[in-house]
C-alpha cells in the first residue's frame, strides 16, 4: 500500500529549499523583485547569510531566520513564513529587523554607515491588520505621510488573501499579477511525497 501526503510551500522546510538555498537563487531573485517592485534584473549577486542572529552577550534573546540574504548595495533581507497570525508576530518582526539592522556595527564606525534593512513576512492565514494581499509599511510623518528614511520596511504577504477572484481588480502591473503568482503557487501548490507502507 502507498500513502502520499501532499505539501506546500507554506511547509517550512520546502520554502527554505526554495527560496534559501544556492542553487535557486534566480527563484529568490524573482521573487525579492516581485514583492520590492523592482525591474527585472535589478538584483543581482546576492547572498545569502548565515541564518541565526548573533548574541553581544550569553543572556541575549536570538533567532533563527528562515531566509537571510544581503543585496549588493549592503541591503540586508530577512523573508519568513508563518502558518498563523499571532499577538508575538509584530513585535517579533521589529526585533529580528533590529538585530539584522546593528549586525556587525562597530565601535567608532558612523551611524550612516548603517544600510537599509527589509523584512518580508508571508502569513498562511488569521492576517490581522488588513484584507490587502501585500502591505508595506515604513516610516512616515503622521499627517504629510513624508518618508522620515529607506532603512526600515516591512512587507506581510497575506496568503488568505489570494483565494478569491475579487483580487484581480486591485491588480495594475505586471509585477502584481506575478507577485499574486507566487503568492498562489505558496499556498496552494502541492508538492506529492510517496512512501511504500507493506
Amino acid at each position: 500500500m502507498e500513502d502520499t501526503y501532499r505539501l506546500t510551500l507554506k511547509n517550512d522546510y520546502l520554502f527554505k529549499l526554495l527560496l534559501g538555498s544556492e542553487e535557486n537563487k534566480a527563484c529568490l531573485q524573482d521573487f525579492l523583485e516581485c514583492v520590492l517592485d523592482m525591474p527585472t534584473g535589478m538584483i543581482i549577486d546576492l547572498e545569502l547569510l548565515d541564518k541565526e542572529l548573533a548574541k553581544d552577550v550569553i543572556t541575549d534573546k536570538t533567532g533563527i531566520l528562515d531566509v537571510k540574504l544581503r543585496l549588493k548595495d549592503g541591503t540586508t533581507i530577512d523573508i519568513e513564513i508563518q502558518n498563523s497570525w499571532s499577538a508575538e508576530f509584530i513585535p517579533r518582526t521589529l526585533f529580528y529587523w533590529s538585530k539584522m539592522y546593528i549586525e556587525g556595527f562597530k565601535e567608532g564606525e558612523p551611524y550612516t554607515s548603517l544600510t537599509r534593512c527589509i523584512a518580508i513576512n508571508l502569513i498562511s492565514q488569521g492576517f490581522k491588520l488588513n484584507n490587502e494581499a501585500h502591505s508595506a509599511y515604513s516610516i512616515l510623518e503622521k499627517k504629510s505621510h513624508q518618508p522620515l528614511t529607506d532603512l526600515l520596511e516591512i512587507h506581510f504577504l497575506n496568503l488568505s488573501a489570494v483565494k478569491g477572484a475579487e483580487i484581480r481588480q486591485t491588480i495594475t502591473t505586471k509585477k502584481q499579477e506575478k507577485l499574486l503568482n507566487w503568492l498562489r503557487f505558496t499556498r496552494i501548490h502541492p508538492f506529492e511525497n510517496r512512501r511504500c507502507r507493506c
